[in-house]
Parts: C-alpha cells; structure tokens; sequence
C-alpha cells in the first residue's frame, strides 16, 4: 500500500487514505475477514487504467533503450504489484480529476 500513498502524493497531489476491516460471512456460511484499503488523490486521473497496470508502464508511457527523455522515470512496478498482492482491486477515474483504487485482502 506504500506505493499506493506514494503514487497519490507524487502525482496525485495529495488524497486521502481510508482502511477498513470487516467480518462477512460468505456464501458457503463461511466467515472471513476483509482488509479494504482506499486511496483517492486529486491528480488528473490515469488515462488508459488497463496499460498502467502493467509492468514497466511509468508516467504514462513504456520507456524504450534510446529513449532520450530525461524525467526521472520510476520501475513502473507499482500499479501492477498492487494487483498481484492484494485479491482484488478496483481502479477508477473520478469524473471531476482523479484516481480511485480500492484494494482487499481477505484474511484467513
């Protein structure tokens, strides 16, 4: 989740963190805990959601070997690690600017 926070106050300018935990019980009868972490910042939002879950995607773009532009360019590890530890995540744009990600964890 740090990268989540790191991402809204980079390039989000600022949001707000929100974590909950819950018990529900499942459709089998079984209970099961729920780890829900959320993330609104109050950037411009991510243009295309489904490239920048992807590995290797930073600010918007795959760096390529001769590419020339100098930004300092992150891993672009982040989103997609996201997406691969937690259970389920949810990626939204809000209409007025900004990114929402919702994430859960389900606890044993």
């Amino acid at each position: 989740m740090q990268e989540l926070i790191a991402n809204a106050v980079r390039h989000g300018g600022g949001g707000r963190l929100t974590v909950r935990a819950y018990r529900e019980t499942l459709s089998s009868g079984k209970p099961r805990v729920t780890l829900e972490v959320e993330v609104e910042d109050q950037g411009p939002g991510i243009e295309d959601l489904s490239k920048a879950v992807l590995d290797a995607y930073s600010r918007g773009r795959f760096p390529a070997p001769d590419d020339f532009d100098h930004r300092p360019q992150s891993l672009g590890a982040g989103l997609g690690a996201v997406r691969r530890l937690m259970d389920s995540v949810e990626f939204r744009n809000k209409e007025e600017g900004g990114l929402v990600v919702r994430a859960h964890k389900y606890l044993p």
